[in-house]
């Protein structure tokens, strides 16, 4: 583990790229669970299809509730629209993250903006293969999680900064 005090997510997430080996990079969110296969399937997808870029897996919740259930269907609709997070263990070749300047420093969004910039860089993998993550800090507020997440997207999309987001977003 990199630790890198008062810097933003984003630039935290880049400490830990220069620290690591390998020429392809994962990115595991805290509470989030691999697939046991989920390396090898990485790295065979990526040989099978070289032209590829990288990618994420599908997002299941722990908490298994109505609303963890909605959520994973809806991320996987999100998904098919070049949309994800880390929570889904976002992948990427390290040329390509090396490319794209790895993550910008941002404190909130780092995730979602990276992945909006592979998706236009080259093509990239959704791999079956089911990431188990939390929905802790969804528990009881399904309807504040929704109007959080509409509003903080419609901000960024209208050109607000994720840090300036990230100073009043709290799930």
């Amino acid at each position: 583990m990199v630790s890198a005090p008062g810097l933003s997510r984003g630039s935290r997430l880049n400490a830990g790229a220069a620290a690591a080996k390998g020429d392809i990079f994962l990115f595991l969110w805290p509470d989030s669970y691999l697939p046991a296969n989920a390396l090898s399937a990485i790295e065979r997808n990526l040989e099978l299809l070289p032209q590829t870029i990288g990618g994420n897996f599908h997002v299941k919740f722990k908490e298994n509730t109505l609303f963890t259930r909605w959520l994973a269907k809806f991320l996987k609709l999100w998904r098919y629209r070049g949309r994800y997070y880390g929570n889904s263990g976002i992948f990427i070749r390290k040329k390509v993250f090396l490319a794209l300047d790895g993550f910008r420093p941002y404190d909130l969004l780092e995730d979602y903006d990276l992945a909006r910039r592979m998706e236009r860089y080259g093509p990239t993998l959704y791999l079956p293969e089911t990431i188990i993550a939390s929905g802790h800090k969804f528990q009881g507020r399904p309807l504040k999680a929704v109007l959080t997440w509409l509003i903080i997207h419609s901000l960024f999309t209208f050109g607000v900064h994720p840090n300036r987001l990230a100073r009043w977003y709290r799930l």
